[in-house]
């Protein structure tokens, strides 16, 4: 006797379909946190490969790091940081970071243009040692080894997109020109920084905005991420702009 075929009822499809709905839910999270967390991680490896970049540049210099590179009297351009540590990188997507959306792979430039004079197209923004004088200076020398806290000096951080800009002033406008550098939405609550001892780490936007260690010596007002810029520690950057700047 051959029985019939039992269908499956409509209320039926419509709870399979909403369990399957649930699963997807909850899953989502832990599917974008696990893309959330290979993005960090390759960033912070391009940040590391570009920190090994500078140290041998540096080495290979008399332990100077690259500095504002401005042209010499009758010279149309000189290279900026991007195509002075070119020959220590053996791929330039590194200048690339996962997290900005109009990196130059993504706007089909070429590997020339990655490392062009004309205008940054890398994902990052590099020291501009405004407290060492060097701000519209190409004189000013910086050595990597005469750093006393090279683990908390910021050589790049990571502008908001586009932005041509090659160095972070923090002299420009009331705080300088630091919000090119805080990337937050893109990153999660905070950005990535690279360090002069070739260290990368994640600092959070309330991190970044928080008192610096001068604060509790001086009573300055400066905010950490501001003190992270410098190489001076003990400088204080004057009030700019509509005297919303720090101390």
């Amino acid at each position: 006797m051959k029985h019939p075929t039992r269908a499956f009822t409509l209320i039926e499809l419509l709870v399979v379909i909403a369990i399957i709905c649930i699963l997807a839910a909850l899953l989502f999270p832990a599917i974008k946190s696990v893309y959330a967390a290979r993005d960090e991680s390759v960033a912070l490896s391009n940040m590391r490969q570009i920190g090994a970049a500078f140290i041998l540049y540096a080495n290979d210099n008399s332990y100077l790091l690259p500095g504002r590179a401005e042209p010499a009297p009758g010279q149309a351009s000189a290279d900026k940081w991007p195509a002075l540590l070119a020959k220590y990188l053996s791929d330039y997507k590194v200048y690339a970071s996962t997290y900005d959306k109009h990196n130059w792979i993504i706007r089909g430039l070429t590997p020339d243009q990655a490392i062009a004079n004309d205008g940054n197209n890398t994902s990052y923004i590099m020291n501009g040692y405004n407290d060492l004088g060097a701000y519209g200076s190409p004189n000013v020398q910086v050595r990597l080894n005469t750093f006393t806290q090279t683990s908390d000096i910021i050589l790049l951080g990571t502008p908001i997109t586009p932005n041509s800009q090659y160095y972070m002033d923090f002299e420009e406008a009331p705080n300088g020109n630091e919000n090119d550098v805080l990337q937050l939405a893109a990153f999660n609550g905070g950005s990535n920084y690279l360090f002069a001892d070739g260290s990368a780490r994640f600092i959070t936007q309330t991190q970044y905005n928080g008192p610096s260690p001068n604060t509790a010596i001086t009573g300055s007002l400066e905010t950490y991420g501001n003190w992270l810029w410098k190489v001076n520690k003990s400088y204080q950057i004057p009030l700019v702009g509509n005297g919303n700047g720090q101390p």
